[in-house]
């Protein structure tokens, strides 16, 4: 008897933004699935369902329907479509359940569709962020008008009843903050140099003296760029934090450049190499200590190929010729430990992208991966099953199916 996989119960959300299950299963072509009012669509293929192209009866579900979508609208609340009559008419929900009916889809795409119990008007900015020159962000929860808006910042602190042109300038006071030197120094944070920055002045948010751990200090900066990371250190190397994966296998960054032949790194696992050249560092080169890159560290390590099968390093001579076998018994030898590490070692009967004519007895098209497993809409040579495998579901039928005798 052919042993076919079992799909009932599985569940997918289909383009009509509808849910649906697989009430019965008799095949990859032969599927009946029942939505969630109710609605039944038989004798439906499995391909079909995995693509959301399954259409439930009580829905016109067509390349425009759009229900179950939602958007912010211009008046700071996102509001979902309930009913798709077309592309001229259809009905919104609000988050506050206020629901507007017979409005146009473009509207809905542009925000432009208000909610009546709301002020909504072309001035409304409510849910607009603004970094106010505190340091702080702010966003506008109330807009009486351009005159009359409250904003809450970070701290949760509400300010009320200021104008919109201060908000727009950043000039709203935060009351729990004090911009001074009392706040602000000592204040440290990450530029986007690379190089962490560390507040020694402070004489106003245009106003502020920073120092770098290198020792460099930058003078007369402005607190937003602080906050925002856009300091500078003239004293910078651009490879200083330049990353690149060593052939231990682990990534190493730099950490100090005093010129080409004199750098150090920092490894993933925290141990720092020094005095090192800039060449070694691009030929990967520089070795971590802390690791013997031999056959006694790797030998026996497995991991997930991008094919859907584990491999097993069997031999490693050096990270740039290693051998491993998968999980059906095949053999794949020189390679390098970098493409075991990115799950690029291909088996020989199998691939992803181009699928297989003979693995295990399956003719395989192209596979794709849902979630984490990697499938292959496949058909067995023997008895004829077509479905959606895994490389080890194909494995177990021949076992199973197939195997000696069968």
């Amino acid at each position: 008897m052919v042993a076919k996989i079992d799909r009932v119960g599985e569940t997918r959300v289909m383009n009509c933004g509808m849910k649906a299950t697989i009430i019965r299963y008799g095949g990859y072509n032969d599927i009946d699935v029942r939505f969630e009012d109710g609605a039944v669509a038989e004798h439906k293929t499995y391909g079909a369902f995995k693509k959301s192209g399954i259409a439930n009866s009580n829905i016109k579900a067509f390349a425009k329907n759009r229900l179950g979508e939602t958007w912010m609208m211009n008046c700071g609340m996102e509001a979902t479509i309930i009913r798709y009559g077309k592309y001229s008419d259809i009905d919104i929900r609000f988050e506050d359940g206020k629901v507007v009916v017979h409005k146009k889809y473009d509207q809905f795409k542009k925000g432009e569709i208000a909610n009546p119990n709301m002020k909504a008007s072309a001035e409304n900015r409510l849910g607009e962020t603004r970094m106010m020159n505190c340091g702080m962000k702010a966003t506008i929860i109330r807009y009486g008008g351009c005159n009359d808006i409250d904003v809450r910042f970070e701290d949760e602190k509400v300010v009320v009843h200021k104008a919109y042109d201060h908000f727009k300038k950043g000039e709203i006071a935060n009351p729990n903050i004090k911009a001074s030197a009392v706040n602000r120094l000592g204040e440290t944070r990450m530029m986007n140099c690379g190089m962490k920055a560390t507040i020694i002045r402070y004489g106003g948010c245009n106003d502020i003296d920073v120092r770098f751990e290198g020792g460099t200090v930058v003078k007369d900066r402005q607190y937003k760029d602080f906050k925002k990371g856009k300091i500078a250190n003239q004293n910078f190397n651009p490879r200083l934090g330049e990353t690149q994966m060593m052939n231990c296998g682990m990534k190493a960054t730099i950490i100090r450049y005093n010129g080409v032949r004199d750098i150090d790194v920092r490894f993933e696992d925290g141990t720092i190499v020094g005095s090192k050249t800039y060449n070694a560092f691009k030929k990967g080169s520089i070795a971590n200590q802390n690791i013997k890159t031999s056959a006694e560290n790797c030998l026996g390590e497995t991991r997930m190929m991008n094919c859907g099968m584990e491999t097993t390093i069997i031999r490693y001579n050096t990270s740039k010729d290693i051998d491993v076998r998968f999980g059906d018994g095949t053999v794949v030898k020189y390679r390098t430990y970098n493409q075991f590490k990115k799950g690029e070692i291909a088996h020989q009967s199998l691939s992803l992208n181009n699928g297989s004519k003979d693995f295990h007895g399956f003719i395989c098209r192209r596979g794709f991966i849902d979630e984490d497993r990697t499938l292959y809409e496949c058909i067995c040579k023997h008895c004829g099953l077509e479905d959606v495998l895994t490389p080890q579901e194909m494995m177990e039928h021949e076992k199973l199916e197939h195997g000696e005798g069968k």
